[in-house]
């Protein structure tokens, strides 16, 4: 079943009684108003808050309403959200021009008729929620469709993790080629599958901090099997980040060159 997706909704404004206003008329179930005194705090808001709407006040100290427009703008994580401007009933025309030049959806008059904000709001929070059902579904399918491919691999055992190093996804090649079955790795350390001499050493942690830096970290030696044996292979551990830029996890492969590896000392006897 789809979680319906809570509606952040950020209220900007420099008169702490329009921010208390604003707070009470447009809550509702699965919304939440965060309140901004100024422009910098607003930004500051969006960095850590997806953000379906924000209200933005125009006439503020510092920056005001048209530059905090124009900074968010500036990013494309936030370039999409709609803005409606806020302002007083003697505002120039060509303010209201500036701000549709700025790409605001609206611009309203104080004081605002109750109804019309939130009916207004309620359009935009809809269409929020129907982007994100659908990204959702996008998300869903193409988990889907990764975990078919990962799970073709035979000849590689693929695990992923997220940033603290607990195993999310464990295809069968890595249960055959390691010995451990999905539902005894998956939500535990990576480290389960080195050695304790390793685990001492801190290396599975320096292998994944490597990863992180370089985007890539590849290694070949001697690997630990569920049964305590071991097998010659390479490793390669691979970031991963969103499209924001934030570390999110790590994926693993591993192939299993045990018989190249007794080949090549053959060869040297």
């Amino acid at each position: 079943m789809t979680t319906e997706p809570t509606a952040n909704i950020l209220v900007v404004d420099d008169d702490q009684k329009t921010l208390l206003a604003m707070e009470a008329l447009l809550s509702g179930p699965g919304r939440k108003i965060i309140t901004a005194a100024s422009g910098r705090e607003a930004l500051r808001h969006l960095l850590h808050h997806e953000v379906a709407l924000i209200l933005l006040d125009v006439r503020m100290p510092d920056i005001d309403g048209f530059e905090a427009a124009a900074l968010i703008r500036q990013r494309e994580r936030l370039r999409h959200i709609p803005i409606i401007f806020l302002s007083a009933i003697d505002t120039l025309e060509e303010d209201v021009y500036r701000g549709v030049a700025s790409g605001a959806v609206d611009y309203l008059f104080k004081p605002v008729v109750p109804q019309v904000l939130q009916a207004k709001v309620s359009v935009f929070i809809d269409l929020f929620r129907i982007n994100e059902r659908l990204k959702q579904e996008a998300v869903r399918k193409s988990e889907e469709r990764f975990r078919l491919v990962i799970e073709s691999l035979q000849d590689y055992a693929v695990f992923m993790m997220n940033t603290e190093g607990r195993i999310s996804l464990w295809n069968l090649a890595a249960q055959q080629i390691r010995g451990w079955t999905e539902e005894e790795v998956i939500g535990q350390s990576f480290e389960v599958l080195y050695s304790p001499e390793e685990r001492q050493k801190g290396h599975p942690w320096q292998a994944m901090k490597r990863a992180a830096d370089d985007a890539r970290h590849e290694e070949e030696g001697w690997c630990l099997r569920k049964d305590g044996s071991r097998f010659w292979a390479n490793v390669v551990y691979t970031a991963i980040w969103d499209e924001d830029g934030s570390l999110i996890g790590f994926s693993s492969v591993t192939r299993d060159l045990t018989e190249r590896k007794r080949a090549e000392e053959e060869l040297r006897m």
